[in-house]
Protein backbone atom coordinates (compact mmCIF):
# COMPACT_ATOMS: atom_id res chain seq x y z
CA UNK A 1 0.00 0.00 0.00
CA UNK A 2 1.68 3.96 -0.55
CA UNK A 3 2.01 5.42 2.53
CA UNK A 4 2.13 9.13 2.16
CA UNK A 5 2.68 11.85 4.99
CA UNK A 6 1.96 15.28 4.37
CA UNK A 7 3.14 18.33 6.78
CA UNK A 8 2.52 22.40 7.22
CA UNK A 9 5.63 24.32 7.43
CA UNK A 10 4.93 27.47 9.42
CA UNK A 11 4.75 26.15 13.32
CA UNK A 12 4.78 22.52 12.57
CA UNK A 13 7.77 21.62 10.80
CA UNK A 14 9.26 25.29 11.11
CA UNK A 15 9.59 27.17 14.15
CA UNK A 16 11.26 27.06 17.56
CA UNK A 17 14.20 29.44 16.99
CA UNK A 18 16.46 27.20 14.53
CA UNK A 19 17.97 29.66 11.56
CA UNK A 20 17.77 30.16 8.99
CA UNK A 21 14.00 30.38 9.57
CA UNK A 22 13.42 28.98 5.56
CA UNK A 23 14.80 25.45 6.01
CA UNK A 24 13.98 22.28 7.66
CA UNK A 25 15.56 21.97 11.17
CA UNK A 26 18.16 18.98 11.06
CA UNK A 27 16.48 16.73 12.77
CA UNK A 28 13.08 17.15 10.51
CA UNK A 29 15.04 16.48 7.73
CA UNK A 30 16.73 13.25 9.11
CA UNK A 31 13.17 11.87 9.95
CA UNK A 32 11.88 12.64 6.62
CA UNK A 33 14.70 10.86 4.81
CA UNK A 34 14.02 7.78 7.26
CA UNK A 35 10.67 7.75 5.82
CA UNK A 36 11.67 7.82 2.72
CA UNK A 37 13.89 4.99 3.54
CA UNK A 38 10.89 3.17 4.82
CA UNK A 39 8.93 3.33 1.49
CA UNK A 40 7.17 6.53 2.55
CA UNK A 41 6.01 9.22 -0.08
CA UNK A 42 6.22 12.58 1.67
CA UNK A 43 4.62 16.41 0.92
CA UNK A 44 4.20 19.56 2.31
CA UNK A 45 0.71 21.36 1.94
CA UNK A 46 1.36 25.17 3.17
CA UNK A 47 0.28 28.88 2.38
CA UNK A 48 3.58 29.52 0.46
CA UNK A 49 3.55 29.09 -3.40
CA UNK A 50 5.47 25.78 -4.77
CA UNK A 51 8.38 27.99 -5.62
CA UNK A 52 9.15 28.73 -2.06
CA UNK A 53 8.32 25.42 -1.10
CA UNK A 54 11.17 23.98 -3.33
CA UNK A 55 13.87 26.49 -2.19
CA UNK A 56 13.04 25.41 1.41
CA UNK A 57 13.51 21.98 0.57
CA UNK A 58 16.90 22.70 -1.69
CA UNK A 59 18.02 24.59 1.12
CA UNK A 60 17.55 22.37 3.80
CA UNK A 61 20.10 18.84 4.14
CA UNK A 62 17.21 16.70 3.65
CA UNK A 63 18.28 14.00 0.91
CA UNK A 64 14.60 12.83 -0.28
CA UNK A 65 12.48 14.75 -2.77
CA UNK A 66 8.67 15.48 -1.83
CA UNK A 67 6.60 13.58 -3.99
CA UNK A 68 4.16 16.79 -4.30
CA UNK A 69 3.85 20.55 -2.80
CA UNK A 70 0.27 21.85 -2.15
CA UNK A 71 0.34 25.47 -1.90
CA UNK A 72 -1.85 28.94 -1.18
CA UNK A 73 -4.67 26.79 0.31
CA UNK A 74 -5.25 23.81 -2.32
CA UNK A 75 -4.59 26.52 -5.37
CA UNK A 76 -1.24 24.83 -6.42
CA UNK A 77 -0.75 20.56 -6.67
CA UNK A 78 2.04 20.17 -8.06
CA UNK A 79 4.04 17.00 -8.27
CA UNK A 80 8.05 16.41 -8.29
CA UNK A 81 9.60 14.24 -11.31
CA UNK A 82 13.17 14.32 -11.62
CA UNK A 83 13.92 17.73 -9.51
CA UNK A 84 11.18 19.27 -11.96
CA UNK A 85 8.10 20.80 -10.71
CA UNK A 86 5.12 20.07 -12.76
CA UNK A 87 2.29 21.28 -11.86
CA UNK A 88 -1.18 18.95 -12.17
CA UNK A 89 -2.37 20.16 -14.87
CA UNK A 90 -6.25 19.74 -15.33
CA UNK A 91 -6.89 20.54 -10.80
CA UNK A 92 -4.86 23.92 -11.53
CA UNK A 93 -6.48 24.88 -14.71
CA UNK A 94 -9.65 24.60 -13.31
CA UNK A 95 -8.51 26.01 -9.80
CA UNK A 96 -7.40 29.34 -11.93
CA UNK A 97 -10.58 29.60 -13.80
CA UNK A 98 -12.83 29.35 -10.60
CA UNK A 99 -10.58 31.90 -8.83
CA UNK A 100 -10.65 34.34 -12.23
CA UNK A 101 -14.36 33.82 -11.98
CA UNK A 102 -14.75 34.57 -7.98
CA UNK A 103 -12.77 37.88 -8.59
CA UNK A 104 -14.95 39.34 -11.26
CA UNK A 105 -18.10 38.37 -9.04
CA UNK A 106 -17.12 38.74 -5.83
CA UNK A 107 -14.05 40.23 -4.46
CA UNK A 108 -13.83 43.41 -7.02
CA UNK A 109 -17.38 44.65 -6.38
CA UNK A 110 -16.83 43.92 -2.68
CA UNK A 111 -13.67 45.59 -2.75
CA UNK A 112 -15.12 48.38 -5.06
CA UNK A 113 -17.67 48.98 -2.12
CA UNK A 114 -15.35 49.42 0.51
CA UNK A 115 -13.30 51.10 -1.26
CA UNK A 116 -15.78 53.52 -2.06
CA UNK A 117 -17.04 54.19 1.93
CA UNK A 118 -13.74 53.23 3.58
CA UNK A 119 -10.84 54.10 1.55
CA UNK A 120 -8.05 51.57 2.60
CA UNK A 121 -5.09 51.89 4.73
CA UNK A 122 -3.80 48.85 2.98
CA UNK A 123 -4.64 46.51 0.54
CA UNK A 124 -3.27 43.27 -0.79
CA UNK A 125 -4.85 41.08 -3.20
CA UNK A 126 -2.98 37.66 -4.10
CA UNK A 127 -6.37 36.28 -5.92
CA UNK A 128 -6.38 33.38 -3.20
CA UNK A 129 -5.74 35.49 -0.22
CA UNK A 130 -6.62 39.33 0.55
CA UNK A 131 -6.08 41.50 3.53
CA UNK A 132 -7.93 44.95 3.89
CA UNK A 133 -6.76 47.31 6.40
CA UNK A 134 -8.92 49.91 7.28
CA UNK A 135 -7.69 53.77 8.51
CA UNK A 136 -7.72 54.01 12.60
CA UNK A 137 -9.38 56.97 12.02
CA UNK A 138 -12.57 54.79 10.55
CA UNK A 139 -15.74 54.11 12.69
CA UNK A 140 -15.19 50.33 14.07
CA UNK A 141 -19.43 50.15 14.19
CA UNK A 142 -19.91 51.66 10.70
CA UNK A 143 -17.05 48.93 9.56
CA UNK A 144 -18.76 46.40 11.08
CA UNK A 145 -22.46 47.32 9.57
CA UNK A 146 -20.62 47.27 6.15
CA UNK A 147 -19.48 43.69 6.45
CA UNK A 148 -22.10 42.29 8.19
CA UNK A 149 -23.23 40.72 5.07
CA UNK A 150 -19.26 39.68 4.01
CA UNK A 151 -18.61 37.92 6.68
CA UNK A 152 -21.73 36.01 6.22
CA UNK A 153 -21.81 35.26 3.18
CA UNK A 154 -21.14 31.26 2.62
CA UNK A 155 -19.36 32.02 -0.89
CA UNK A 156 -16.28 33.43 1.42
CA UNK A 157 -14.48 32.70 4.49
CA UNK A 158 -13.32 35.98 6.02
CA UNK A 159 -12.29 37.49 9.40
CA UNK A 160 -12.52 40.92 10.89
CA UNK A 161 -10.58 42.30 13.62
CA UNK A 162 -8.94 45.45 15.14
CA UNK A 163 -9.39 46.99 11.90
CA UNK A 164 -8.46 44.55 9.73
CA UNK A 165 -10.50 42.49 7.26
CA UNK A 166 -8.76 39.53 5.39
CA UNK A 167 -9.70 35.84 4.25
CA UNK A 168 -10.07 33.57 1.02
CA UNK A 169 -13.09 32.03 -1.30
CA UNK A 170 -14.90 29.47 1.05
CA UNK A 171 -14.09 26.57 -1.76
CA UNK A 172 -9.82 27.13 -0.98
CA UNK A 173 -8.73 24.63 1.52
CA UNK A 174 -5.81 22.59 2.54
CA UNK A 175 -8.25 19.62 1.64
CA UNK A 176 -8.93 20.04 -2.05
CA UNK A 177 -5.60 19.19 -2.96
CA UNK A 178 -5.80 16.16 -1.12
CA UNK A 179 -8.81 14.79 -2.39
CA UNK A 180 -7.06 15.02 -5.71
CA UNK A 181 -4.53 12.93 -4.67
CA UNK A 182 -6.49 10.31 -3.24
CA UNK A 183 -8.70 10.36 -6.53
CA UNK A 184 -5.38 10.71 -8.89
CA UNK A 185 -2.54 8.80 -7.71
CA UNK A 186 -4.00 6.07 -5.88
CA UNK A 187 -3.04 7.10 -1.53
CA UNK A 188 -6.09 5.53 0.44
CA UNK A 189 -6.90 8.06 3.64
CA UNK A 190 -6.06 5.18 5.88
CA UNK A 191 -2.34 5.50 4.26
CA UNK A 192 -1.98 9.17 4.56
CA UNK A 193 -0.48 10.68 8.06
CA UNK A 194 -1.61 14.42 8.24
CA UNK A 195 1.09 16.93 10.43
CA UNK A 196 -0.29 20.54 11.21
CA UNK A 197 -1.16 22.89 14.08
CA UNK A 198 -3.44 25.48 12.86
CA UNK A 199 -7.48 25.40 12.52
CA UNK A 200 -6.83 26.00 8.19
CA UNK A 201 -4.56 22.71 8.97
CA UNK A 202 -8.11 20.22 10.12
CA UNK A 203 -9.10 21.06 6.54
CA UNK A 204 -6.71 18.35 5.06
CA UNK A 205 -6.64 16.28 8.82
CA UNK A 206 -10.44 14.88 7.76
CA UNK A 207 -9.16 13.63 4.10
CA UNK A 208 -6.83 11.05 6.30
CA UNK A 209 -7.48 8.43 9.02
CA UNK A 210 -4.55 9.72 11.11
CA UNK A 211 -3.18 12.81 12.47
CA UNK A 212 -0.71 14.44 14.55
CA UNK A 213 0.36 17.89 15.73
CA UNK A 214 3.17 19.64 18.35
CA UNK A 215 2.48 20.70 21.38
CA UNK A 216 2.31 24.53 20.36
CA UNK A 217 -1.08 23.84 17.62
CA UNK A 218 -4.11 25.23 18.82
CA UNK A 219 -6.96 23.82 20.84
CA UNK A 220 -9.08 23.18 18.56
CA UNK A 221 -6.89 21.11 17.06
CA UNK A 222 -5.29 19.55 19.58
CA UNK A 223 -9.56 18.75 20.36
CA UNK A 224 -9.91 17.34 17.09
CA UNK A 225 -6.97 15.27 16.58
CA UNK A 226 -7.84 13.38 20.15
CA UNK A 227 -11.32 13.12 19.48
CA UNK A 228 -10.16 11.20 16.12
CA UNK A 229 -7.51 8.66 17.25
CA UNK A 230 -4.63 10.80 16.58
CA UNK A 231 -1.30 11.99 18.68
CA UNK A 232 -0.84 15.12 20.14
CA UNK A 233 2.68 15.56 20.74
CA UNK A 234 4.15 17.03 24.29
CA UNK A 235 7.08 18.78 22.56
CA UNK A 236 6.64 22.08 19.88
CA UNK A 237 7.17 22.35 16.34
CA UNK A 238 9.52 19.47 13.92
CA UNK A 239 10.26 18.04 17.50
CA UNK A 240 6.66 17.53 18.74
CA UNK A 241 5.50 15.56 14.92
CA UNK A 242 8.27 13.54 14.89
CA UNK A 243 7.85 12.55 18.67
CA UNK A 244 3.67 12.33 17.76
CA UNK A 245 4.67 9.92 14.48
CA UNK A 246 6.77 7.72 16.79
CA UNK A 247 4.14 7.59 19.21
CA UNK A 248 1.58 6.65 15.95
CA UNK A 249 4.06 4.18 14.78
CA UNK A 250 3.51 2.27 18.46
CA UNK A 251 -0.41 2.18 18.04
CA UNK A 252 -0.18 1.25 14.41
CA UNK A 253 3.23 -0.70 14.48
CA UNK A 254 2.09 -2.87 11.71
CA UNK A 255 0.99 -0.64 9.51
CA UNK A 256 2.87 2.59 9.83
CA UNK A 257 6.26 0.79 9.70
CA UNK A 258 4.95 -0.81 6.60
Amino acid sequence: MKKLFITDLDGTALGGGYMPYSRFPDHFSEFLDRLSDNGWDWAINTTWDPEGQWKLVLDSSVRSHPSFLIGEYGRQLVRIENGNLIRVQNYCVVMEKRLREFQQQKMIPMFFELMQNFPPKRLLNWVHLFSYAFDETDAPEKIEVLLEKYLNDPALDVHFEKGHFSGKPAFLGKGVAVNELIKLYGYSPEAIVCAGDEIADLDMMKCCSHSICPDNACEKVKEYIAAHGGVVGYRKFAAGIIEAFGKLEDTFHGYVNA
